[in-house]
């Protein structure tokens, strides 16, 4: 995404879903990473990326954008984590992660638990909730106590 788009300290609202975008954008969609530069748009209040190419990571300085309340990056290529940052942002009340390529633990904020599950699904790599499944050292936890308290009842046979 150009930093033109960025550049503009007033900006509030910024949705290119299914945009019919030409020229250098390849297949008529936004590709390559979302700019890291984003979080330096402080008064952004909804941020609208789905249905993209976007891939790479979610750029931690999304934590910069305080006043952020929506914040939908589904259907696109992200990987890696969500950044725990994204965390402290309190004014966010909508976040959808969705059918991208996403791994690890959903961060513990407010905000993220009191989603659906349906804004974190196809990232079959996410774990935590408000998804169903858990995330791995809790599951070898659990998976380990049944083993230990036999390997005690074994040892005492």
């Amino acid at each position: 995404m150009p930093d033109i788009f960025l550049s503009g300290s007033n900006l509030t609202s910024l949705n290119v879903a299914h945009n019919q975008l030409v020229g250098n954008f390849r297949g008529n969609k936004l590709q390559g990473e979302i700019p890291k530069s984003i979080g330096l748009v402080k008064n952004l209040i909804v941020l609208n990326l789905s249905s993209n190419g976007f891939s790479g990571n979610i750029p931690s300085s999304l934590a910069n954008l305080t006043k952020l309340e929506s914040l939908d990056l589904s259907h696109n290529k992200l990987s890696g984590q969500i950044p725990p940052a994204l965390g402290v942002l309190t004014s966010l009340s909508k976040i959808v992660v969705s059918h991208n390529q996403l791994i690890g633990p959903i961060p513990q904020g407010t905000q993220f638990q009191t989603q659906d599950a349906s804004c974190f699904e196809d990232n079959l790599g996410l774990c935590g909730r408000p998804l169903s499944n858990n995330c791995g050292d809790k599951d070898r936890e659990k998976s380990q106590e049944p083993e230990s308290e036999e390997e005690e009842e074994e040892e005492e046979v």
